[in-house]
């Protein structure tokens, strides 16, 4: 077994890094002693698996293009999409707003979004106790919005329906109803 400045010395050698005068005494010492030969010859051999590894590692042309086309496709792709995002944002959010308000909408198209005065006057006398819904619709005739007023009896059941134009002469139909109201219940 070779020591280790025996070896640094061959691999110094095997880079060609010796002055000619360390390399024939070299040479030499290889020809007196076959077995610091035959660790240069393992010495060789490791080097040059080392480099076979390196080489395999080593990315060949083709492989550099295609990974450059690739990196390129990427680039275009993701401008195209930051184009497309900073054209579109605005008409994205809209759009978005505007789906979320129809779903409000509609979802409130049936529940019914209405305004309910309980009157007082029922409880656990006999008297009947009424309610006054008000809420806006469309008037089936001309399509346009109206306030529906509602008046129902103490069974739920819808006792006269009113339509106005416009919210105050509702406000006023449903105030005069509830003193109109108020007072039967008065003894």
């Amino acid at each position: 077994m070779a020591s280790e400045q025996d070896i640094e010395i061959m691999e110094m050698y095997l880079d060609h890094a010796l002055d000619p005068a360390d390399a024939d005494r070299l040479r030499q010492r290889f020809a007196a002693e076959p077995t610091l030969a035959g660790e240069l010859l393992v010495l060789e051999q490791q080097r040059l698996v080392r480099q076979l590894a390196w080489q395999s590692m080593e990315a060949t042309d083709d492989v550099g293009q295609r990974l450059a086309a690739g990196i390129a496709k990427q680039a275009q792709h993701h401008a195209w999409y930051q184009s497309f995002l900073a054209n579109n944002l605005q008409r994205i959010a809209v759009s978005a707003a505007c789906l979320g308000m129809f779903f409000v909408g509609w979802e409130y198209g049936h529940t019914g979004i209405t305004n309910r005065i309980a009157l007082p006057g029922g409880g656990q006398s006999a008297r009947p106790v009424s309610l006054i819904t008000s809420q806006q619709v469309a008037d089936p005739a001309t399509n346009t919005p109206v306030f529906e007023v509602s008046i129902s009896d103490a069974s739920g059941k819808v006792v006269r329906t009113e339509r106005f134009n416009n919210l105050n002469d509702a406000r006023q139909f449903i105030e005069q109803t509830r003193r109109q109201l108020l007072q039967q219940t008065e003894p």
